[in-house]
């Protein structure tokens, strides 16, 4: 079994793994650094500590489980933390898509209906 705030920290160097190398090959292919102006390192960090963050807080949660196979493989955690930030940011747009669809078509002009008597 592995504990929870195990989980954590595998989730978290596993979110850092994934989003160092994503800035890391950014950085190589423009030869700059990720931010145009001084004014834009904070944004980046706090995107990154949000990024990070869910990733380690859902390792967490399946830490804190006890699901055999899961909860006691800290290889495991350390894939749920490599891969949350891109599921996560995923399951947001596709959520913010969904939403935006559904309110432009309930608050359509003609009331959500298709036209039909």
């Amino acid at each position: 079994m592995t504990l929870w705030w195990t989980g954590l920290l595998l989730g978290a160097l596993g979110a850092a793994v994934a989003d160092g190398s994503r800035i890391g090959a950014v950085m190589w292919t423009s030869k700059r650094w990720p931010w145009n102006e001084p004014s834009e390192r904070v944004p980046l960090v706090v995107a990154l500590t949000i990024r990070i963050t869910c990733a380690s807080v859902l390792a967490g949660v399946v830490a804190s489980q006890h699901v055999v196979g899961w909860s006691d493989q800290p290889i495991v955690l350390f894939g749920i933390g490599l891969a949350a930030p891109t599921v996560v940011q995923n399951g947001a747009r596709i959520a913010r898509v969904m939403m935006k669809a559904l309110f432009a078509e309930y608050f359509r002009s003609d009331g959500g209906h298709d036209g039909a008597p």
